[in-house]
């Protein structure tokens, strides 16, 4: 009797540790000053977030490279607006621009995106992550984002832990991943002009974290307004936040403002690796433009706008050594 007694607690300590809920802090997911992540931007295609709950499979070996990008993390004195942003302890940064954010044991705080073009504050700090998450833990928070004294953008976000389990990308199986869902609801009010031009927007992301990698892993973004995004990620090696684009004899980006489409053209010595985008003031993506679609030399590339919310936009050409940006403003 006392051997099937043994048997059987052995069994539920397997059965345990096989479905146990992990819990990150923020030692084991939060950035460090001089970690680098290379984006696997994939087309969408078919690509669902998958099951909630306890002991999910995600299965997403299968994933198709369309772009991508460099995500690299700093401490906001190495930074070149670090002034504007007192308090920040880590800065993010992704060709050109540079989220400045509070770090704590406790969670992750943005209180301001800076670049060549503009900096915005955000009144009272974005909550980006929460700390420990545990499973089925909730979070919400608002923030306004400013520019030149004037509110721009309400956000209302949740966060929730709504999966974990094994995760699988073409760089292999993850074990012991969680999810966490974030739904964000943004109040676009076009400058501070509460009357003029109002519009409403619904995003749903969903993030996968592994215990010790200081990044999603995986980020699935659903946007019916500015189309939906799936990136992956993997370890970088060092980042030269000052190296300009030598490749590039010149970006004309036109018209500006622009109400149909806009035009962007360069001269490319090499594209190894190029890529355009288009994103909103708070970094969110609505339009990209892989290498395949660009070559070398000559290029004129058109994006279509008439469907974006009218307000300021950033378009960024991606190559060796760096990115250009261009700030442009779509009309409606």
């Amino acid at each position: 009797m006392k051997k099937i007694v043994l048997a059987f607690s052995l069994s539920l300590a397997s059965f345990a540790t096989l479905h146990a809920q992990p819990v990150m802090t923020s030692a084991a997911l939060s950035p460090n000053p001089g970690d680098v992540f290379y984006g696997r931007l994939c087309d969408t295609t078919g690509i669902t977030p998958g099951a909630s709950g306890p002991s999910a499979v995600w299965n997403f070996s299968g994933l198709t490279t369309t772009g991508g990008d460099t995500l690299a993390y700093d401490s906001c004195a190495a930074t070149p607006y670090c002034d504007s942003f007192p308090g920040s302890n880590i800065v993010s940064y992704n060709s050109g621009d540079f989220m400045y954010a509070v770090k704590s044991t406790s969670g992750i705080t943005a209180i301001g995106v800076a670049n060549s073009l503009f900096n915005m504050h955000i009144a009272g700090g974005k909550d980006v992550a929460y700390f420990p998450l545990t499973y089925m833990s909730y979070h919400t928070d608002t923030a306004y984002l400013v520019i030149d004294g004037f509110s721009y953008q309400h956000h209302q976000d949740s966060m929730s832990y709504d999966a974990y389990g094994a995760l699988t990308l073409p760089t292999g199986t993850y074990t012991n991943v969680i999810r966490v869902h974030q739904t964000s609801i943004v109040t676009d009010s076009s400058f501070g002009f509460p009357t003029w031009d109002v519009t409403t927007t619904q995003t749903e992301t969903y993030n996968w974290f592994d215990s010790g990698f200081h990044n999603p892993l995986l980020t699935i973004t659903l946007d019916s307004a500015n189309g939906n995004t799936v990136e992956y990620f993997v370890h970088g090696g060092p980042l030269n936040k000052k190296t300009p684009i030598a490749a590039v004899n010149e970006l004309k980006v036109y018209p500006n403002p622009a109400t149909n489409a806009l035009n962007l053209s360069f001269d490319l010595q090499d594209n190894a690796g190029a890529s355009i985008t288009l994103t909103d003031i708070t970094g969110r993506m609505v339009a990209t433009i892989p290498t395949e679609q660009i070559k070398a030399g000559q290029n004129n590339i058109v994006i279509p706008v008439s469907d974006l919310p009218a307000g300021m936009y950033i378009a960024r050409l991606n190559a060796a050594g760096g990115a250009i940006t261009r700030k442009v403003m779509v009309t409606n």
